[in-house]
């Protein structure tokens, strides 16, 4: 089964209504249900429609589907294949803040859809991995050569081997941070840090991109419909989360 909509809200009614909470609808003069709303704080009334339309959308491209719970109500949503637009999103197809009876949602995806969308995984999860080589890049670990350009208690410029880093908390900024003990090619060890330094032939460390795509290509083949749907809660909700 794809999406199906039922749209039994497409009037706003401009008249007030009766203390029963239910009415006539001013434009169509069908009946209405009152409703309140936590987040405006007014009362708004929703066209009920006794024979509503029913829409089918998304057939064949349903890669499942979750709930989001809020504070008071829920919200159901379903993860498609957007052709159109060639990657994946989420629709929402029911919640219960209003009448969403009939509407439903379920895993229909085809095989020729779901190599598409493992086309995008491919795209999705090199740029992750690319991110985290960034990453690892700027990272000052044990035995790298590094520079340091802030501060003034180690004149900037100054170059040397890491030979420790750990976290430690900063008294006047009053949080953690991460530092590094460095040798110079004087033979002096000092400690300051990580953000006072940059390493050096950075882009000597980590994979090449021929690895981080084959990986990835390694991954998303072994992703199933289910998989593939959580990804895209990855790629909207944390934007900048590295899959492992």
């Amino acid at each position: 089964m794809a999406v199906r909509i039922t749209k039994s809200f497409t009037h706003k009614p401009i008249g007030l209504i009766g203390e029963s909470g239910y009415g006539v609808c001013s434009l169509c003069r069908l009946r209405t249900h009152r409703y309140h709303s936590e987040v405006v704080g007014n009362w708004n009334t929703y066209h009920i429609d006794p024979n509503p339309e029913k829409t089918v959308t998304y057939e064949g491209a349903v890669l499942g589907t979750y709930e989001r719970n809020g504070y008071d109500d829920s919200d159901f949503y379903a993860v498609v294949w957007d052709a159109d637009e060639q990657r994946l999103r989420t629709v929402e197809y029911a919640t219960t803040r209003a009448a969403t009876y009939g509407n439903s949602a379920s895993a229909d995806v085809t095989d020729e859809v779901l190599a598409e969308v493992r086309e995008w995984a491919r795209g999705q999860l090199f740029g992750r991995y690319d991110l985290r080589r960034g990453w690892d890049r700027e990272t000052a670990s044990v035995d790298r050569e590094v520079r340091v350009t802030r501060g003034r208690k180690v004149p900037k410029g100054t170059e040397g081997r890491v030979f420790w880093r750990g976290q430690s908390y900063n008294q006047w900024e009053r949080h953690s941070e991460w530092r590094v003990g460095i040798e110079t090619t004087d033979g002096e060890r000092v400690f300051i840090p990580e953000a006072y330094v940059e390493v050096l032939n950075a882009e000597s460390y980590g994979e090449t991109d021929e690895v981080l795509r084959e990986q990835a290509d390694r991954v998303a083949e072994t992703m199933n419909a289910a998989e593939l749907a959580n990804l895209i809660r990855v790629v909207e909700l944390r934007p900048g989360f590295v899959l492992a």
